[in-house]
């Protein structure tokens, strides 16, 4: 268990690195969302189906970013999900006419799979197209893992679904991360009783959304 501990706490560090490096808005930043249809309608496009959840601006004097956020429901593949971002990010590089400067110089284009991905935080992104003023060109990011999951059946273990799964596997990363490290987690205990799992199968679960990249909860960083 102590081992499994240690991936958590290493995989949940690695994200953490991934995110700071994702442009970010500064501190007191003015936050200018664009786009807020309710309930969100379902797309067609490039060959994809999905959600657009986010169109932010933060627009000032230290930076100019557009944040573009969708969750993508089917036809996804490499070639479909380079498409549908590129046509997201042309349209952001294209909008001018802001405060600080006459177009934004940080754009970030995301697909997530899940809503869950998405509200992790945690850059659990499927793909990415950005591009900061350090960049000449736009910069990309896969998820190679995630993408070679899409179209997999989902498969029952230990007497669990796939679903039922993620959720034992969130609420042990939940419970980890509110420990200190290489502590037993209370909530193993609890999880053990209701699934009638052995701490084996529980490490095991673990040890299956670390490498499926399963999403996260929603936590708070500290620092």
């Amino acid at each position: 268990m102590k081992f499994v501990l240690a991936m958590l706490l290493a995989f949940g560090l690695l994200l953490v690195s991934c995110k700071t490096n994702r442009p970010v808005p500064p501190e007191g930043s003015e936050h200018i969302r664009m786009w807020t249809p309710n309930p969100l309608p379902l797309l067609h496009d490039d060959g994809v189906a999905y959600y657009k959840v986010k169109d932010d601006l933060f627009d000032r004097k230290h930076m100019t970013r557009i944040s573009i956020a969708l969750i993508v429901q089917s036809g996804i593949t490499k070639p479909n999900i380079e498409a549908l971002l590129g046509k997201y990010f042309r349209d952001a590089a294209a909008r001018k006419g802001f405060y600080w400067r006459p177009r934004a110089d940080h754009i970030d284009v995301s697909a997530f799979v899940s809503p869950e991905h998405m509200a992790s935080d945690m850059g659990q992104w499927l793909a990415m197209e950005f591009k900061t003023p350090a960049d000449s060109v736009p910069q990309w990011q896969f998820d190679d893992v995630q993408f070679a999951q899409i179209g997999v059946a989902p498969v029952d273990r230990f007497g669990l679904t796939d679903a039922q799964r993620r959720v034992v596997f969130r609420k042990l990363i939940e419970d980890a991360h509110s420990q200190p490290p290489l502590m037993p987690i209370p909530e193993a205990d609890s999880l053990l009783q209701a699934h009638h799992l052995s701490r084996a199968d529980l490490d095991s679960v673990s040890a299956e959304g670390l490498a499926k990249h399963w999403a996260f909860p929603t936590m708070q960083v500290n620092g």
